[in-house]
């Protein structure tokens, strides 16, 4: 009874016991007898508010709940389906219920550690602040192990049986859909070559992948001329992810030629939307053809893999490609209040003669133009003397320090000679510019940070200098170039295919008979390349130390603390003079400036040097590369000597 209704009896019965012998008289004052019974119906009615709410099971006392209470969480958790145990903080098992015992083998009475059955101990659920959920499998049962700290240093820890889920979830993994697009690269280029011997080439082909596509349950159909669409799931990318089909594509015979067929192939295997999918495989399909094509470029989730690109791109003949650039070029400097070019870092007559190139074209559209170049450049100092007589260039030439205060909103920057971002003559103006275009004839060896405007990448191309000069012959606009910007370019032109001997083509002689109209003259060109007795003594000091690996790759080195860049120079022209030696397919020169080592490699045409230096870090055309490796000439000649091993392997 509450206090509250003892005092409300007591109120209402005390009373009663002073009116009884007064009720006795009722005759004499019946309001008494009135109030008495009233006092009476209260109190009746009193004990049934109070009494008649009687509990149906009367509760427990303390001292006999507590028992039960102790009991519960032991009975619950043996009965429990989940298997569960107690650690101390030694990672001794000191208490497990029944599907533990089950599940573990764990026999009664025996103590075990945690360690012993599952691998790991009780304080990797304390290596983090909170409690880590852990993903553990045994017997093909696949547990989350979640932990929860108790009192005295014990841990509780239980296993969250989740193999239904995760066998779904594989299983949705290996049918997630991806998407490819396939491009025969050369068929057009084949057909011009071959005529009528190349007509079921195609068809062939065509065969050949569907086939191939079928082998992973895939579908492949042709949307456009010699264009595919390949749809599949990732259990048949298992199957087809090493790409033989490349050299199936290869093995066909196309009549009298060496030329063989070849194929692009641009996939995603990232997760998303297949919006995205689809976006991503034409990404990798672009950046695919960027790289010469003959390749596979897979997106996935780690980066960017390629496969293939073994075979050297042959030029193409039409100019429809570089007559529309020509036009969104010439619009898009209209467009701008200033242009800045440049190309990349220690420039060589190639990547300046572009430049100038692009220079006379800008001028020719009356925008302000500068070129970001190092005028301290000793390997320029012959290019800047051949401009002095031109007034138009006073100005021109500018540091990267003065071209940030040259950028404006509406600010044009054309690179050329270069796509990758860590050989730009200035990566930091490249950040900043809105409004970005690529000239370039090297293979690209990662996507562009930023999305250019416009981009004219043809691998096939001998130089730069060679497609800006198609760029000015398709111009609507006559462009006129002066003899000394004609030499410069005939330079650049010279240098990449090394005086007209290695990787030319009917675009090649084109551009070279362009410039000739426009006042080239060879011989003065060739005053460009004339070394002093420094530069042979430079080039001397690599001759003397060659060493041949796997008998067909030269490597010459000079790791002499005094070498500056000059001697980076002399290491690009002395690997080219060691494709001269008789067996030789590919040269490499390392040149040790400070505490960095520089390779340039060169190649005859049979081996792709690209590829290799492109393992470490490196880039550049299919032969000729160069790259940079911060250490040792140790480090860098045990990385290159692997990265040709992993070349020759693959092949």
């Amino acid at each position: 009874m509450k206090w509250w209704q003892f005092i409300l009896i007591f109120c209402i019965t005390v009373p009663l016991f002073f009116l009884l012998p007064i009720a006795s008289d009722a005759e004499k004052n019946p309001y008494i007898l009135t109030g008495f019974l009233s006092g009476i119906y209260l109190c009746i009615l009193s004990f049934i508010f109070i009494f008649g709410r009687v509990r149906v099971t009367p509760k427990r006392k303390n001292t006999e709940l507590a028992p039960v209470i102790a009991e519960l969480p032991h009975t619950v958790y043996n009965e429990i389906s989940t298997p569960i145990a107690l650690c101390n903080e030694n990672g001794f098992i000191v208490w497990a219920n029944r599907c533990f015992e089950v599940a573990f083998d764990l026999p009664r009475g025996k103590t075990r550690t945690l360690r012993s059955i599952t691998g790991f101990g009780v304080e990797r659920f304390h290596e983090a602040d909170e409690a880590e959920d852990i993903i553990w499998s045994s017997n093909d049962t696949v547990y989350h192990v979640m932990a929860k700290p108790c009192q005295n240093d014990h841990t509780l820890i239980w296993w969250d049986d989740i193999t239904v889920a995760e066998n779904l979830r594989a299983r949705m993994t290996l049918e997630e859909t991806f998407v490819a697009y396939i491009y025969i690269d050369n068929i057009d280029e084949l057909v011009q070559i071959e005529g009528e011997n190349t007509t079921s080439v195609a068809s062939t082909i065509s065969h050949m992948l569907i086939e191939w596509g079928v082998s992973a349950g895939g579908v492949i159909k042709e949307f456009e001329r010699n264009k595919f669409i390949f749809v599949f799931s990732r259990q048949g990318y298992e199957k087809i992810k090493k790409f033989e089909i490349f050299a199936d594509i290869h093995a066909i015979p196309v009549g009298k030629s060496d030329i063989p067929p070849t194929i692009s192939i641009g996939t995603s295997t990232v997760s998303g939307t297949m919006a995205e999918k689809d976006a991503a495989a034409k990404a990798a399909l672009e950046l695919a053809l960027a790289r010469g094509g003959d390749q596979a470029v897979i997106k996935s989730e780690d980066g960017i893999e390629y496969i293939g690109g073994l075979t050297k791109s042959s030029q193409k003949r039409s100019t429809v490609k570089s007559r529309t650039v020509a036009s969104k070029l010439t619009s898009l400097i209209q467009n701008s209040s200033n242009v800045l070019i440049m190309g990349h870092k220690y420039a060589d007559f190639d990547s300046f003669g572009a430049c100038i190139g692009m220079a006379r074209l800008v001028m020719q559209c009356g925008k302000p133009c500068y070129i970001i170049t190092d005028k301290n450049n000793e390997s320029l100092a012959k290019c800047f003397d051949r401009l002095k007589s031109l007034h138009a260039y006073d100005n021109v030439f500018v540091s990267a320090a003065e071209a940030c205060e040259l950028n404006y909103s509406d600010t044009l920057l054309i690179i050329v000679d270069v796509n990758n971002p860590s050989q730009f003559e200035s990566e930091e103006i490249a950040a900043l510019v809105r409004k970005v275009v690529y000239v370039d004839h090297h293979r690209m060896n990662a996507e562009f940070t930023k999305t250019p405007v416009l981009h004219y990448i043809e691998p096939s191309a001998s130089s730069a200098c060679e497609l800006v000069c198609e760029i000015l012959e398709q111009t609507s606009a006559s462009v006129k170039l002066s003899k000394q910007e004609a030499d410069l370019m005939f330079a650049g032109i010279m240098l990449d295919t090394k005086h007209f001997v290695v990787n030319t083509g009917v675009r090649t002689f084109s551009a070279a008979q362009y410039l000739r109209g426009q006042g080239a003259n060879p011989n003065e060109a060739q005053e460009l390349f004339k070394t002093g007795l420094d530069d042979l003594i430079r080039k001397a000091r690599f001759e003397t130390n060659v060493q041949i690996y796997r008998k067909t790759f030269a490597i010459s080195i000079n790791d002499d603390d005094d070498n500056t860049a000059q001697d980076r120079i002399a290491a690009a022209k002395v690997a080219d003079n060691l494709l001269t030696v008789d067996g030789i397919l590919a040269s490499f020169a390392l040149c040790k400036i400070e505490d960095t080592v520089r390779i340039s490699a060169r190649s005859t045409g049979k081996i792709n040097v690209q590829i290799i230096l492109e393992k470490i870090g490196g880039g550049g055309h299919y032969d000729a590369a160069a790259t940079v490796i911060h250490g040792t000439i140790d480090d860098a000649m045990a990385q290159l000597t692997g990265a040709i091993d992993n070349y020759l392997d693959e092949q």
